[in-house]
């Protein structure tokens, strides 16, 4: 269990994957770094109403030995509904087939023909970090 400056919890699961777990001290500062989806790619298609995803992810791991520590990339392809688009704030709403995201638009001239009801095809990538460093106060 990791709690938060306004003690809020979370609850981690952790397999294998979780690599040097027994480094972890109470006391330790865990650094959990999320960037927010960013679309890479955003295209009109034809509205058949179907809504498709594919994702591949890449992570890295600390060395043996050293704090815990990952790094991963999820990239999703999909083809999704536009539920809402915010050209001032430069973002697009998709609804694909497992879930909604706001993501933010890296072209903003790509929202110009985008409207709500429209279906897209989308390439976006967001990544997480999480970091382990000691107790300064030891």
């Amino acid at each position: 269990m990791v709690v938060g400056p306004n003690g809020n919890e979370l609850l981690f699961t952790l397999g294998e994957e979780a690599r040097n777990f027994d480094q972890i001290r109470v006391g330790d500062l865990v650094t959990l770094t999320y960037v927010q989806a960013i679309a890479m790619e955003l295209n009109k298609v034809a509205n058949n109403g179907i809504r498709e995803r594919v994702e591949s992810e890449n992570a890295v791991r600390t060395k043996k030995g050293e704090k815990p520590g990952v790094a991963m990339e999820r990239t999703v392809q999909v083809i999704a509904n536009v539920v809402a688009v915010n050209p001032k704030a430069e973002t697009v709403t998709l609804r694909g087939p497992k879930r909604t995201v706001e993501l933010a638009v890296k072209d903003p001239a790509a929202l110009q023909n985008i409207k709500v009801g429209d279906q897209v095809e989308v390439t976006y990538v967001e990544a997480v970090a999480l970091t382990v460093t000691a107790d300064k106060k030891k």
